[in-house]
């Protein structure tokens, strides 16, 4: 747009600097340089709209900078904002891996999505010979009957490689079928690199999963309660069985709980994983304030796992803030709370829309609301209330998303506006306008200066034709008036 404008103006310079050469009427002069100042003072906004987005952008861009991150030894890792499922760092992270034991996450997940807590599961003779006794155990007999609860304590706090294959034959009604339902629901959840062949996460080349599957994995299992409970235990005490006549204790092989070797401020749980293989794989999730985090270390040498998770979990701390999408938009002005009246393209009427009240977007500290940029993704479903999802974005990185409600219009009160998608330039800028008596926005939109602009180019070039067939006119007859008056004199 700019270019173009700049294109015509040159011409029209161009046209009024030859027409100073001829000697014509000041008035007509004077005439086509008044219609040209009142056209560059008219239309201010459109002549300088696309210099300030220019410059403002790229401002914005040069300054838009994400956090480094810490270096680490384990030869993956991942770090998520736990709310709006924000990659804060990454390395390798979609690199195929053996996860070990943290495939038990996703076992846990499948159970207490499918399961009562109080069903007994029954130990086969296969889910206990099928499995390499020098693995992790807690010795559970054959025909031996726990309830699912106590075979999570088990397979989550000990790591029980003979309970994660019960738990797979009870859940899926076969070990096959289970195993089945562990890749459907990688899928679901947009794994991108993984593939299940046992529940539990021993040596197989067909069994593998990347450190951005597995943060997905955890995010997802951490919104259960159940599992959050359980994942989150430091000791619990089995109670006696059909086959065992004393209380048992289990103990979380985590190390970052209070008091442990490793003990982190903020810690909540997770899953620790070790195989010749793998080497030692570790997922934990942790909170501080409003901020929760997911990490998922792999391929990591001894002890690295657990020092790289904590020097994960303090940068993303320190670096970081969550802000509630629906309290700082002020893109959409709102009559009241968050509840817009819109009057858009997409929905061709007036509705009254909602803001998820919980949805977040994650900035570096040193960056406010103002600073990000937003796409609208129309939402094409069934359901007649959601209608479009805001995705937010700042420095290159997906920071959150927040849907979109609407509900007929019940009212003609509160803003109407043009619906758009904020760009760097945006941000509360000069093309604006606000009236405080009626509450409306205006927002100029590129069509609507493309058409103005036209019109007034057409409107100049239609005036410069009349000024020039005039001109050529008086041209024509100027000889024949001047010999009249010389002969009159």
């Amino acid at each position: 747009m700019n270019t173009f404008l700049k294109k015509y103006t040159t011409l029209l310079s161009s046209l009024l600097h030859i027409y100073c050469e001829i000697k014509a009427d000041m008035k007509d002069l004077s005439f086509v340089i008044c219609f040209f100042l009142l056209f560059t003072n008219t239309f201010p906004c459109i002549a300088s709209n696309d210099t300030q987005k220019d410059s403002s952008s790229d401002a914005l861009l040069s300054t838009a900078v994400w956090p480094d991150g810490p270096s680490i030894d384990s030869y993956s890792a991942i770090l998520m904002e736990a709310s709006t499922g924000t990659i804060l760092y990454s390395k390798n992270m979609t690199e195929s891996l053996y996860p070990a034991s943290i495939t038990k996450i996703m076992t846990a997940l499948l159970c207490v999505e499918n399961c009562s807590m109080n069903e007994t599961v029954t130990f086969s003779h296969e889910a206990i010979f099928n499995v390499d006794m020098d693995s992790s155990r807690v010795g559970i007999d054959e025909g031996e009957e726990l309830t699912v609860e106590q075979c999570l304590y088990g397979m989550l706090l000990e790591s029980d490689n003979q309970i994660a294959y019960a738990l797979a034959e009870h859940v899926g009604g076969s070990y096959d079928s289970f195993i089945a339902m562990m890749n459907q629901k990688a899928e679901e959840l947009g794994c991108q690199n993984t593939h299940f062949n046992n529940p539990n996460g021993l040596p197989d080349k067909k069994h593998h999963t990347c450190a951005y599957d597995m943060a997905l994995i955890l995010n997802a299992a951490i919104k259960n309660d159940t599992f959050r409970s359980i994942s989150s235990t430091r000791q619990y005490i089995c109670s006696p069985t059909n086959k065992q006549p004393e209380s048992r204790i289990w103990n979380n092989h985590h190390k970052m709980f209070p008091k442990k070797e490793y003990t982190y401020d903020g810690f909540e749980g997770g899953k620790t994983g070790y195989t010749t293989v793998a080497l030692n794989t570790l997922a934990s999730y942790a909170k501080r304030d409003n901020i929760e985090l997911v990490c998922i270390v792999m391929k990591a040498p001894s002890n690295c796992h657990y020092l790289d998770t904590a020097s994960l979990f303090n940068y993303g701390f320190q670096n970081f803030q969550v802000l509630n999408v629906s309290e700082n938009e002020t893109s959409l002005i709102s009559s009241q709370s968050n509840i817009k009246e819109i009057n858009t393209d997409i929905f061709n009427s007036s509705a009254d829309i909602n803001i998820d009240s919980d949805s977040n977007i994650v900035l570096p500290n040193s960056y406010s609301f103002d600073d990000v940029t937003y796409d609208i993704l129309t939402d094409t479903t069934s359901d007649n209330t959601t209608i479009a999802t805001l995705s937010y974005k700042f420095a290159d990185h997906n920071i959150g998303t927040a849907t979109v409600s609407i509900t007929p219009s019940s009212s003609s009160d509160g803003y109407k506006f043009k619906y758009h998608s904020r760009s760097l330039d945006e941000n509360h800028n000069s093309n604006e306008t606000e009236s405080s008596k009626s509450g409306l926005i205006i927002k100029y939109s590129k069509p609507l200066m493309f058409f103005f602009g036209g019109l007034a180019i057409l409107s100049l070039l239609f005036f410069l034709l009349l000024f020039i067939i005039r001109y050529k006119r008086n041209t024509m007859y100027r000889p024949t008036y001047r010999k009249k008056n010389k002969k009159n004199k």
